[in-house]
């Protein structure tokens, strides 16, 4: 079983006449099984200089050479950290909606988000009775649009508040270890915590589901709180209609981050 090591590449790019500096950032593969199938998994984080959006990805794929899995066996969710830790933007939960060897979900940063942002995320793999949920290791920092800040790692301790509920950043753990309140940032700007229930969502039940949901194309807007995890202050927006997927069966087709 092959080890990702993790990139920072500079690529020259020519758009007519004009050289742009693109910047990607790879993260580490995480392996994992599920229903006799083995995967691995990792984000992609492409940035552009300043001069236009970035592009955040994560992808699935099967690493056990015994070909495609059936529709709707593949997920992801695609969420882009800024350098406090804080969840910016968030894509999915998308499924793989053809039989394939491999899944892709992006979206383009077309947020008001200016300085250094990570990408991370979750993957899910049918497991014939339920979904498993893997978290993604996530990307380097890389600079994203707009005034470069700095690069500061968030806390990866988590405070309590009064109601006993833990909150903090979710950058940094597993799926099982996640605080209860994840800090996030809202639509208007304001900072606070969603609920990683309402973040992650609940799994679907079966493939069929799975693409029915990978068909919805429709925004969902979740509460963001005070760390008292009463208080709403504003909302955070998992989006759908900014996805982009992609299922494949042949490598030479695959991204080369995911290979």
């Amino acid at each position: 079983m092959k080890k990702r090591i993790i990139s920072f590449a500079v690529v020259a790019i020519f758009v007519a006449t004009s050289f742009i500096a693109a910047y990607a950032a790879s993260s580490n593969f995480k392996y994992f099984s599920a229903n006799g199938r083995a995967y691995r998994a990792n984000a992609n984080l492409e940035a552009y200089n300043g001069t236009q959006p970035a592009l955040c990805e994560t992808g699935i794929a099967v690493d056990d050479g015994k070909g495609s899995v059936a529709q709707g066996w593949m997920g992801l969710q695609t969420i882009m950290y800024d350098n406090l830790g804080k969840a910016r933007m968030a894509e999915g939960n998308c499924y793989n909606s053809s039989a394939g060897t491999w899944f892709v979900l992006n979206f383009v940063n077309d947020g008001p988000y200016k300085g250094n942002a990570q990408v991370g995320g979750y993957a899910y793999a049918y497991n014939g009775s339920s979904y498993n949920t893997t978290t993604l290791n996530k990307t380097p920092f890389a600079y994203v649009i707009g005034a470069e800040s700095k690069s500061t790692l968030p806390d990866d301790t988590y405070q309590v508040n009064d109601n006993m509920q833990t909150y903090g950043s979710g950058a940094f753990a597993d799926v099982e270890n996640l605080p209860d309140l994840i800090s996030a940032e809202g639509i208007d700007g304001k900072s606070g915590y969603v609920y990683k229930e309402d973040l992650l969502g609940e799994p679907p039940a079966s493939p069929e589901e799975a693409i029915k949901r990978s068909q919805n194309s429709v925004d969902t807007f979740i509460p963001v709180y005070d760390k008292d995890g009463k208080t709403k202050i504003d909302e955070f927006k998992i989006s759908k209609s900014n996805a982009n997927i992609k299922t494949g069966k042949s490598k030479s087709d695959m991204p080369e981050w995911l290979k």
